[in-house]
């Protein structure tokens, strides 16, 4: 296999889920970043990905087909990983996948829940007191198809209810909080099963959210989970060390991205990138 050279960012989000850049103006930043080997992992969504491949020929930049999936697991982990994620709650990267019918229509059940979803949130904020109206949620949206908790979030702000999105969801959407409508979500059994039909390498995404290794880990693994995300903007560097001696434990291959939306407050393109022998191994296993 001809060595994977340049600079690389597994992890990206673009319109199509919850970032703030379309398929196409997300490759070009990724290209003048320069970056050489990308994927857009939309949640729930592989709809940008052919859009970003077309795109990617008029640049020296390669998208690696991509997808995260939110799946549920034994809810051992108490009040989850962080604000982002409930009890039980984890991650899954899906790369490499070339048969996608099966997937396809699965992730466009998900999204239709996920539409119902956030009217049901805004039901129980408003018995709640917390008048907010589904237009405030989409104009949060910046061209995202599928709204999320996160722009639910970002219109509590907007509106003057919380000051960060941060406190929007602690004082709202997370378990125990009147906003909080739980979302159905495949089993991690279901998760990993559907991205190896689709052919593709599932993944055990930002592991190390809150400042410890995700409990069902050890699970994932004995469900065919691949590779762990070991490279993310909330990953310490001590606990990125620990996840490296994690991949090695189990035979896993690391990975890494910038987890990027577009929001004030990631990174910039390209200054979050997974070495390229990374890249290497996990190609060899596509």
């Amino acid at each position: 296999m001809t060595p994977v050279r340049g600079r690389s960012d597994l992890h990206l989000h673009s319109s199509e889920s919850d970032g703030s850049l379309g398929p196409s103006a997300l490759v070009d930043a990724a290209a003048q970043a320069g970056l050489d080997y990308i994927s857009l992992c939309d949640h729930d969504s592989v709809g940008a990905l052919r859009l970003a491949q077309r795109r990617a020929r008029n640049h020296p930049v390669c998208v690696i087909t991509g997808v995260e999936l939110g799946v549920q697991a034994d809810p051992a982990g108490g009040e989850g990983d962080s604000y982002r994620l409930a009890p039980g709650e984890l991650h899954l990267l899906g790369y490499g996948m070339q048969e996608m019918r099966e997937l396809e229509e699965l992730l466009a059940d998900m999204r239709l829940s996920r539409e119902r979803r956030i009217m049901r949130i805004l039901d129980r904020l408003s018995d709640a007191g917390v008048e907010l109206g589904e237009r405030d949620v989409r104009q949060q949206m910046q061209g995202s198809r599928v709204p999320g908790r996160p722009h639910v979030a970002r219109a509590l702000v907007a509106r003057g209810y919380c000051r960060s999105e941060k406190e929007a969801f602690s004082q709202h959407l997370v378990p125990g909080r009147p906003g909080y409508v739980p979302r159905k979500r495949l089993s991690l059994r279901e998760g990993v099963r559907v991205v190896t039909r689709a052919a593709g390498v599932p993944v055990f995404a930002h592991p190390g959210l809150g400042g410890r290794v995700h409990p069902n880990l050890s699970d994932a693994v004995r469900m065919g989970v691949q590779g762990i995300e070991v490279i993310h903007p909330d990953h310490s560097l001590a606990m990125m060390a620990r996840l490296i001696r994690l991949a090695r434990q189990h035979d896993l291959v690391p990975t890494g991205g910038s987890d990027y939306h577009g929001r004030p407050t990631d990174p910039a393109l390209g200054e979050v990138t997974a070495p390229t022998a990374w890249v290497q191994q996990l190609l060899a296993l596509m």
